[in-house]
C-alpha cells in the first residue's frame, strides 16, 4: 500500500514538472512572438514615417495638376472648336458670295489678304483689288451656272491664336441653261487666316489646280464665266 502511494506521488510530481515545463515553453514562444510583433510594428512605423511625406507631396501635386490643367485644357479645346467653326463658316460664305456674284462682300472676306495662283504669285491683294478681279471672271454669261464645291476641309488653329491654316478640295461645276452640268475643274485650296478685330478673315487663298477642262481668261468687260 505504501509503495503504491509513493509511486502515485512520483507520477503526480513528474506530471506537474512536465506541465510546468510546457507552460514555460509556451510563455517563451509567446514572448518571442510579442517581441517580433513589436519589432515589425516599429519597422513599419519607421518606413511609414519616411514615406508619409513623399506620398503626401505626390498626392498634392496630382490634385494641383488636375485642378489646374483640366480647366485650362477644356477651355483650350472649346476655344479651338469655336475658331474652327468660325473658319468653316468663312469658307462656306466664300462659295455663297461666288454663286451670288456679290463681289464687294466677297472682297471683304480678305480685307488685307491676297489671292494666290498655283505657283504662289499674287493675283490680287486687298478688298478692292480682289473684288475687281472676281468681277472680271464672274461678270457675264448669265446663261451659265457655276458652283464651287469645297470638301474635306482640314483646319489647323492653335489654342488662343490669331492665325490658322486650312486645306480643302475644290470641285467646280458648270452648266449652261437647259444643258447638263459637268465638272470644270479639280483643285486644292491652301488657305491661311488671320483674326482681325475678333473676326476671322482670309490672309491668303492659293488654288492649286489638279485638272481643268479649259483655263479661262479674265475679261475687262465682265464677259468671263467664273473664277476657280
Amino acid at each position: 500500500m505504501t509503495l503504491r502511494i509513493v509511486k502515485n506521488r512520483d507520477f503526480v510530481s513528474t506530471s506537474r514538472r512536465i506541465v510546468a515545463g510546457d507552460t514555460t515553453a509556451r510563455l517563451r514562444r509567446a514572448r518571442r512572438s510579442e517581441s517580433d510583433l513589436e519589432s515589425a510594428v516599429r519597422q513599419n512605423a519607421f518606413h511609414s514615417k519616411h514615406w508619409r511625406i513623399p506620398l503626401a507631396l505626390l498626392a498634392i501635386a496630382a490634385c494641383l495638376a488636375i485642378a489646374c490643367a483640366t480647366p485650362q485644357s477644356t477651355s483650350c479645346r472649346e476655344t479651338v472648336m469655336s475658331d474652327e467653326r468660325e473658319i468653316l463658316q468663312l469658307m462656306n460664305t466664300y462659295t455663297w458670295h461666288l454663286a451670288r456674284k456679290d463681289f464687294e462682300a466677297y472682297g471683304r472676306l480678305f480685307a488685307d489678304g491676297a489671292l494666290l495662283a498655283s505657283d504662289g504669285t499674287v493675283m490680287a491683294r486687298g478688298e478692292k483689288e480682289i473684288a475687281a478681279l472676281v468681277r472680271q471672271y464672274l461678270g457675264g454669261l448669265p446663261d451659265t451656272t457655276v458652283r464651287h464645291i469645297v470638301s474635306s476641309p482640314v483646319i489647323e488653329v492653335p489654342c488662343r491664336s490669331d492665325t490658322a491654316t486650312a486645306r480643302s478640295f475644290l470641285t467646280t461645276l458648270q452648266a449652261k441653261r437647259g444643258g447638263a452640268a459637268n465638272i470644270f475643274r479639280l483643285a486644292e485650296y491652301h488657305d491661311t487666316f488671320r483674326k482681325v478685330d475678333g473676326l476671322w478673315q482670309f490672309e491668303t487663298r492659293q488654288e492649286v489646280t489638279n485638272w481643268v477642262e479649259q483655263e479661262r481668261e479674265p475679261s475687262h468687260n465682265g464677259a468671263a464665266t467664273s473664277i476657280d
